[in-house]
């Protein structure tokens, strides 16, 4: 699979996402650092880093897979958001691969349970086989494309959202699927077992914010 690479602004964030808790110019010059902050540079960094040789393609359950998991946590770990998986920490296991979630709350009880959900998948297919490859197999697949780019959209968003004028009214939980290449693993095993940091918005109804 072949994906556009992901190109985002801190300007297309819904303003009603936002508590409204500054005065205009504060929140004007806010929302300039949000923007600010998205960095072509540091989006070509990520994507370059996790579509490196180092971590042979990401496969899901792979040592390069987990290696790519690391490589996001760390920076997760530098920004404005909370550990939203097991026990604690950034990570959902599940049958040896590794969601990793990070929970943005919102500032508006009345709509505490609508969760918006912004997630990529950071898994690719590793070596290669028949069934995922259309090149030569038991080489390294580097997937830039599919997806380090769309990681690396996410974590700039994550950041951006860090410098918004106030925290978002809805909760955010920024998720980065494994497995995807398997078919669906991560985002499916979420689905069925939500971890306790997101649980509070279980049965929430989707909602354009």
């Amino acid at each position: 699979m072949t994906k556009p690479a992901l190109l985002i602004s801190a300007w297309a964030i819904p303003a009603a996402l936002l508590t409204g808790s500054c005065t205009p110019a504060h929140a004007a010059e806010r929302m300039s650092a949000a923007h600010s902050s998205i960095q072509a540079d540091e989006a070509s960094r990520h994507v370059h880093a996790l579509a490196d040789d180092s971590f042979e393609g990401r496969e899901g359950g792979s040592r390069g897979g987990r290696a790519a998991g690391a490589y996001i946590v760390a920076a997760l770990e530098k920004l404005a958001v909370e550990p939203a998986g097991d026990n604690g920490t950034f990570f959902q296991s599940f049958g040896g691969m590794r969601n990793i979630l990070a929970l943005v709350p919102g500032s508006d009880p009345g709509v505490a349970r609508e969760l918006v959900v912004i997630g990529a998948h950071y898994d690719h297919v590793g070596y290669g086989n028949a069934s995922n490859s259309y090149g030569p197999t038991g080489y390294i697949h580097n997937g830039a494309d599919d997806n380090a780019s769309g990681v690396a959209g996410l974590l700039e968003l994550a950041e951006a959202i860090g410098h918004l004028p106030g925290r978002p009214r809805r909760p955010i939980l920024i998720a980065f699927w494994d497995g995807e290449e398997k078919g669906l693993l991560g985002s499916y095993h979420f689905l069925r077992v939500r971890p306790a940091a997101s649980r509070s918005c279980r049965g929430s109804r989707r909602t354009r914010s």
